[in-house]
């Protein structure tokens, strides 16, 4: 695998008082106004924000403190990630979708000393202060106490002669950062990073995955995700590109042809619905035969053929800004001619597969060497081994590496339980070819065991029936009280499908032959022990976490037909 040299910096703020020299007047941000309109921020600007706020924030005695922060991305919550991660203290990313009970759950678990907060959870904080030990409440808009005014007085105290925040030192080795896992399969835990953990992924990442200061990162994940922070705040920062924010899916696509980006980060579901709105464009225009053409065409050109391709398929990708180059997708397994279709219009698709234990990132397909079914190759410097194989080579995932997480907050047994010899043991089941790319197999607490003692790997099989275009997503689950093994898989149509059933009702009946006959197709495919034999259809989704995963754990299997 080809590797590119990077610059390794030794902590965050190392990474970017380097950054800010190089690149000095490069753009680092574009920031909406309130008329949503884009200004740009350079990295000496960036620079300048983050040691105001941060000694600001010192001034106000949170030295070692834990500061919470909660909102929609945004350029304030970066640099109040920024600021507090590079010398004030424990910075503590909180989701925007975490109901009351949840928020007073996390901030009393960690006991955080300050919430840096926007503008909607105005009341929702006000209203749970008498019920919080949290002492300082800072706005990202308007109030009493807000990054704006703070920002301000840094600068005043710095210009005073105050370098305490430039001039605090940096342990890459100790407590940085206090992650929320998901909680998807138990309940939630608390990561605990160091600057060397999120660095060496920052890193590893730079080296199988190049950009530079051309490229525009445009950020829609939420970045108190690992997955978002790790890839589209730092990764992007310590390349010198430029990060923009969609605050509003309503404006999404506005935003795009605004910023024009050249990469994004998002999740299968993401990616598949960017796919069905191609696809359905070409399908209404009646250019299905000549774009397929055209890729064939543009498949056998040499190693520009990409760029070409963005130039033959320029239509298509003004949609998206027209820059569109790279996706990056984690979080789940991804249909692989979905991959392989954005690769076919000049975009590189590829995916990776990652744990906020790992900040986040195990594997990672390159640039320049990738499968479209896989989730990529070992990162570099870390060492990855399947724990106990079967007879198919499946077995646990157990990673050892300086991107492994310091342990749980509060939890030495959960820790001691995770990281036995110096490997983490993910709890996720998966197997290598015989080139060195990682399949992803499932979780091993969804692992269903037959009569016969074979281990059946539901999202194995959900990923073949997710191939079919009439379906959004599918859960395969073993229907308790009937006979063994009787598998049973409940599919969410695709929102076409279902809109087409709500127009001519009569059709449903012939849409469940279509699936049916698929489902046989799939079952032909796969062992016997793992033969799909019912099928139940949804017209309404599953609950999701905030990065869109299924919620197998509290999901009670119901039929909508």
């Amino acid at each position: 695998m080809k590797t590119y040299n990077v610059i390794e910096f030794d902590d965050i703020k190392d990474m970017l008082e380097v950054r800010a020299v190089t690149h000095r007047n490069n753009i680092a941000f574009y920031q909406k106004d309130k008329n949503k309109n884009f200004n740009t921020i350079t990295y000496s600007e960036l620079k300048r924000d983050v040691d105001a706020l941060g000694t600001a924030l010192l001034d106000m005695g949170l030295k070692g403190k834990k500061i919470a922060i909660i909102g929609k991305n945004r350029y304030e919550w970066a640099i109040s990630y920024l600021a507090t991660i590079c010398g004030v203290g424990v910075v503590v990313p909180l989701d925007k979708q975490l109901s009351d009970t949840e928020i007073k759950n996390c901030l009393d678990r960690v006991d955080v000393d300050a919430i840096i907060y926007s503008e909607e959870f105005e009341e929702r904080l006000s209203n749970l202060s008498d019920q919080l030990n949290v002492k300082n409440y800072i706005s990202m808009d308007e109030g009493n106490l807000t990054i704006n005014k703070l920002i301000e007085k840094g600068k005043n105290l710095i210009e005073k002669g105050n370098m305490d925040y430039m001039l605090a030192p940096i342990d890459n080795n100790e407590l940085a950062s206090l992650i929320f896992t998901s909680g998807t399969t138990s309940a939630s835990k608390i990561v605990m990073l160091s600057h060397k953990n999120i660095m060496a992924n920052v890193k590893a990442g730079q080296m199988m995955v190049h950009v530079d200061e051309k490229d525009i990162f445009f950020s829609v994940l939420p970045l108190n995700h690992t997955l978002e922070c790790t890839c589209v705040l730092l990764y992007p920062l310590a390349s010198g590109s430029s990060i923009a924010y969609n605050d509003n899916i309503m404006n999404l696509q506005r935003d795009l042809k605004v910023i024009k980006p050249t990469t994004m980060m998002v999740v299968p579901r993401v990616a598949e619905t960017l796919y069905e709105k191609i696809v359905t464009g070409i399908e209404r225009k009646n250019k299905v035969s000549k774009v397929t053409l055209a890729v064939k065409l543009t498949n056998m050109l040499g190693k520009h053929k990409m760029s070409l391709k963005r130039k033959v398929f320029k239509e298509i990708h003004n949609e998206f800004g027209g820059n569109l180059k790279l996706l990056m997708m984690g979080g789940a397994p991804i249909n692989p001619n979905i991959s392989a279709y954005f690769r076919g219009l000049g975009v590189l698709a590829i995916q990776g597969y990652g744990l906020t234990e790992c900040a986040p990132l195990v594997t990672l397909n390159s640039d320049t060497l990738f499968k479209d079914d896989s989730a990529g190759l070992v990162m570099p410097g870390s060492d990855v081994l399947i724990d106990n194989p079967d007879e198919e080579g499946i077995g646990e995932i157990i990673v050892k590496g300086p991107q492994v997480m310091l342990g749980y907050y509060d939890d030495e047994k959960a820790t001691k339980e995770a990281i036995k010899n110096g490997y983490f043991y993910t709890g996720d089941l998966g197997k290598f070819d015989d080139d060195g790319f990682l399949s992803i197999m499932g979780r091993s607490k969804n692992v269903i065991v037959s009569s016969s003692g074979k281990n059946i790997y539901p999202e194995e099989i959900e990923s073949l029936i997710n191939e079919n275009h009439m379906i959004k997503e599918s859960m395969v689950y073993e229907e308790k009280g009937k006979r063994r093994e009787h598998l049973t898989v409940e599919v969410v149509i695709a929102d076409m499908i279902k809109q087409k059933i709500e127009e001519h009702p009569e059709a449903k009946e012939e849409i469940r032959k279509v699936l049916l006959d698929h489902i046989a197709e799939v079952n032909k495919k796969i062992a016997d022990y793992k033969r799909i034999h019912e099928l139940k259809i949804r017209l309404t989704d599953f609950e999701k976490t905030s990065t869109l995963k299924i919620k197998r754990f509290l999901m009670r299997p119901q039929d909508q037909r």
